[in-house]
């Protein structure tokens, strides 16, 4: 925590000294390992922690209503921790209990990374500063702030984006476009209206073979193939090796700017208009329909549990011909042609990340067997001719 506030530019300490004598009260909510994951002033009067739990949840929907109830009868002392940090007595640090009363701070820690944000009120007006703690979240938030300047410089039409307010070395504030917004869990027109204006600014045509990050994708699956690693499921290597040297790498391909994690929690929908926020993981070059897919099978995958049936069913219904058509400026490939692109640089790219980072393999064992049920249908390939054969042994 200390770590956080040196990067927005605050000297602080948690213990009490000649120096750092004015203290901040503050009440926290921990993680099960005792780490904090919420922070605000023990005197605020509102949970605005509750901005950074997006999802509509059932159990999400009751904690809510809970956490609103104990502020409501200011119990707050009486189900959160205090804690307390200590500042430089009539220093900029000091401020933060006084100009700066109404903040919150969020901390997630996840597999690979640590990622911290900040949420304040200033005059009635709400901005998420997004602080990098690690050189990873240092080039993502760098990734986010071109790609914003990018969009709003462009005047987009059909969708709203956050507006950069500033930025530093390690954070950048953006403003708080969350206001009364509606959650969609299923794609829509208003997403490819979205999709087909940022295909309309930034799409291009060119060769596999010349990309990159092409090169990098089957560089990877390679190096994954090497490995001697029991929990790497070796068919479901074999089938993306089979798409990768079935594809026409000397054909144009039409890329655009993609968003990365195009899903219901990274966007919500206010007078017919979606507000789309978090853009970190943003690519200009990914495959035409690469956001379209995701939205349909991350909702499928992650929050529905469905299987690769369930989730066909609904990309055949949502992404038809004339849904494709809007969503393409050339004109070039086939959904099923660009569905397998989504597939391979996805699959590659999950599998990297489970081996890399030591997924326990329980909560991989779903995602595990949609993708092998998707590549299966994709090459179509018998599932059990599949078993019997010997792509087990690399």
């Amino acid at each position: 925590m200390i770590t956080i506030f040196e990067k927005l530019g605050y000297t602080v300490s948690e213990t009490r000294s000649s120096v750092f004598n004015s203290e901040i009260k503050l009440l926290v909510v921990r993680n099960w390992d005792k780490s904090i994951r919420y922070a605000w002033p023990a005197n605020l009067n509102k949970a605005l922690f509750l901005k950074f739990r997006g999802s509509k949840s059932f159990i999400n929907i009751l904690l809510s209503f809970g956490c609103k109830l104990i502020f409501l009868l200011r119990l707050q002392k009486l189900f959160f921790t205090s804690k307390s940090l200590y500042v430089k007595d009539k220093s900029k640090e000091a401020e933060l209990s006084s100009r700066y009363a109404q903040w919150t701070l969020f901390v997630r820690k996840s597999i690979q990374l640590e990622k911290a944000m900040l949420y304040k009120v200033i005059n009635g007006k709400g901005s998420f500063t997004k602080i990098a703690t690690h050189p990873l979240s240092i080039a993502l938030i760098h990734n986010e702030t071109m790609v914003l300047d990018r969009l709003n410089e462009s005047r987009i039409r059909s969708f709203a984006i956050p507006n950069t307010i500033n930025v530093s070395p390690n954070a950048v504030e953006l403003d708080d476009i969350s206001h009364d917004g509606t959650i969609l869990h299923e794609y829509c027109n208003l997403h490819t209206m979205a999709l087909s204006e940022l295909n309309e600014l930034t799409a291009f045509l060119t060769p596999l073979n010349e990309l990159k990050s092409w090169r990098e994708l089957k560089e990877d699956l390679l190096e994954l193939m090497k490995r001697d690693d029991s929990r790497l499921p070796k068919n479901l290597l074999y089938m993306l090796n089979q798409i990768i040297e079935n594809t026409n790498e000397n054909k144009p391909v039409e890329m655009c700017l993609s968003h990365g994690d195009f899903s219901s929690e990274n966007m919500f929908e206010k007078d017919l208009k979606l507000y789309i926020f978090d853009w970190e993981l943003s690519n200009v070059i990914k495959p035409v329909g690469f956001d379209a897919f995701h939205f349909i099978i991350q909702q499928g995958l992650l929050v529905d549990k469905s299987n690769w049936k369930t989730i066909r069913k609904e990309i055949n219904k949502k992404i038809t011909s004339d849904t494709f058509e809007a969503l393409s400026r050339f004109q070039k490939g086939t959904i099923e042609q660009h569905l397998q692109l989504y597939l391979v640089y996805t699959c590659i790219n999950y599998l990297k990340f489970y081996v890399e980072y030591s997924v326990n393999p329980l909560e991989t064992n779903h995602s595990l067997r949609t993708w092998k049920e998707a590549l299966t249908e994709t090459l179509n390939i018998n599932q059990s001719e599949l078993d019997e054969s010997s792509v087990y042994a690399f």
